[in-house]
Formats: C-alpha cells, sequence, structure tokens
C-alpha cells in the first residue's frame, strides 16, 4: 500500500488544528480515506476517560496496565467531577459504549498537588461494580510499582454499591492519576473524590 494524498514534504511541519486526511492506494489500485484528528490535552484541561466496550472483570484493573494495553472503543476529555449515581445510563452519555452491562471506563490524567500543598491526601470510590485509583508515586510513568503503594484504592470486585478509601503522601507538584471502574452487570455507579 503506498499514501497517494495528504503526504506533506519530509521533514516539514503538520497542522493537526483541523482533521488530516490521507488516502491509502494498495496495489491492486483500491484506495481508502483515513482522517487523523489529533486532541492536545494539557495537565489542567481534565481527564481523558477512555471506553472500553465489552471488557470487564477484576483482572482488568489489577494491574492496570492490562486495561492500558486494549485498545479503547472510544474517548472523551472529562473537565467534570466523575458522580455518576445508581443505574445511570454510561452507553448515552460515553462513545464507544454498546450496553449499560459489561464494560470499562479508565480516567487519565494529572492531580494537582499545588491546589492544597504537599501532604496527605485520602482518594475514595463508591462503585457498583470494581474501581480502583492509581497514582504514579515514583513518577516514572507507570502504575507498576506494587511496593511502593501506587495502587491508591482497591475495590476491584463485583459488588453492589460500594465505598473505599486509601490514603497517601504526595509531596510532587503534580501526580499522574489512573481512575478505572468496570460493569459486570445489574446496576451500574461510580463515584471518585479525594480529600487533602
Amino acid at each position: 500500500p503506498t499514501i497517494t494524498s495528504g503526504v506533506p514534504a519530509s521533514g516539514s511541519a503538520r497542522d493537526f488544528t483541523n482533521p488530516v486526511t490521507y488516502t491509502i492506494t494498495a496495489e491492486g489500485g483500491a484506495t481508502k480515506a483515513y482522517t487523523v484528528t489529533v486532541t492536545v490535552r494539557g495537565r489542567y484541561q481534565g481527564l481523558l476517560a477512555s471506553t472500553y466496550d465489552d471488557t470487564f472483570g477484576t483482572a482488568f484493573l489489577n494491574p492496570i496496565a492490562t486495561l492500558l494495553a486494549v485498545p479503547p472503543s472510544g474517548t472523551v476529555l472529562q473537565g467534570a467531577d466523575i458522580a455518576y449515581p445508581a443505574i445511570f445510563g454510561f452507553s448515552s452519555a460515553f462513545p464507544g459504549l454498546t450496553s449499560d452491562d459489561t464494560f470499562a471506563v479508565l480516567w487519565e490524567g494529572w492531580f494537582d498537588v499545588t491546589k492544597d500543598g504537599p501532604g496527605e491526601y485520602t482518594f475514595g470510590t463508591e462503585s457498583d461494580d470494581g474501581s480502583v485509583v492509581y497514582i504514579d508515586l515514583d513518577e516514572d510513568g507507570d502504575y507498576d510499582d506494587p511496593g511502593l503503594g501506587e495502587l491508591v484504592v482497591d475495590s476491584n470486585l463485583d459488588q453492589a454499591p460500594t465505598v473505599k478509601t486509601g490514603t497517601v503522601l504526595l509531596e510532587m507538584d503534580m501526580a499522574r492519576i489512573a481512575i478505572a471502574f468496570y460493569e459486570n452487570g445489574g446496576g451500574q455507579a461510580m463515584t471518585a473524590r479525594f480529600k487533602a
């Protein structure tokens, strides 16, 4: 296959402020157009919510790397609180979900420690079914350091709405955070909060 249109000269900059379309031509002459849209998200612009249709269960949330390895079915930038009451219609509110059962949602972003200053923070979830909160405490770009306590909240099981909290010492200015939730059937709810 060859890219036959939309290709910039080698080494030239590309402007992705608007969607860019590339046309691919196969050896047999068939063509297909692909449109690329880039959304730039800064540290202070909310959480990136990724949805995973028909992906659910405890194995996807711990370790979180398992869920991160799955291509999301949809993504959306979320600036509002994670506060979805019982029997919330996730499939109508989040792109990429076809049902209100058997799915997962992962919110990733940055937690601004400078707002309340360094110290102990308590994070919590109330979820039906499972939920977790991870903080990248050693700032190495992942959440896979169990000896450091990067899994701050572990409420990872099929359950009725259940509150779970965890406390962690944050001394950096910004901390990467991942909050994940899965729904395995029946009612569904997810709320995440913190307290300095």
